[in-house]
């Protein structure tokens, strides 16, 4: 059965004072199926693009490795596991559970709430501890790289890498991040509502 249905069932037997109309019901279970849609499609789009990323940084790993140093082999290691530990953290945030599961409606809802709580940790915490190691990898590898330029073409090269990836991090904040902020603790705030009623019967 369908937890939603579940969860319909449990708000048609309360009292007819205190019933929720079945259409409040699929108006949450759309706006979770909605998030769960652009997490999935963020998520595959972003492994694609991770992808690529590992291939090519791979590529230039081999290729150059010996005209290098140590912090060249470092820097190249900690992108590589960065790109993949984030990976796996926003795959985390993914409900892979379907409402056709077999299970209570309550621990369903719970379920759901979870996986809200750990996008939402992504987006506030995770995203902005990747990007910090990020810029220090990407900073000892533009030493590394530059170590035989002057000084001013190393620090040009460092403020640039850094303008980019702060730019980058303050569009996605003002432009993206705060909305689906805000999208996550609504459709958090109507599950929990569910979950109080349901504890209420």
């Amino acid at each position: 059965m369908n937890s939603f249905e579940d969860i319909q069932k449990n708000w048609l037997s309360q009292p007819v004072n205190d019933v929720v109309q079945p259409t409040e019901i699929q108006f949450v279970q759309n706006k979770w199926q909605k998030q769960q849609r652009k997490v999935l499609l963020a998520n595959l789009a972003m492994s694609f693009g991770f992808l690529i990323a590992l291939i090519t940084i791979g590529w230039v790993f081999f290729a150059f490795r010996h005209q290098y140093r140590w912090p060249f082999e470092v820097s190249i290691a900690v992108i590589y596991c960065l790109l993949i530990i984030f990976l796996i953290v926003s795959w985390r945030s993914y409900g892979f559970k379907k409402e056709s599961l077999e299970v209570s409606s309550v621990d369903f809802i719970h379920y759901q709430i979870s996986k809200l709580h750990w996008q939402r940790k992504v987006l506030t915490t995770y995203v902005w501890i990747y990007c910090v190691l990020l810029w220090l990898a990407l900073s000892l590898y533009t030493v590394e790289i530059t170590r035989r330029a002057s000084i001013l073409f190393t620090l040009t090269a460092l403020g640039i890498t850094t303008a980019y990836l702060t730019g980058i991090a303050l569009w996605s904040w003002f432009r993206k991040t705060k909305k689906q902020l805000r999208q996550i603790d609504e459709i958090i705030y109507d599950l929990k509502q569910l979950h109080d009623s349901l504890n209420k019967t």
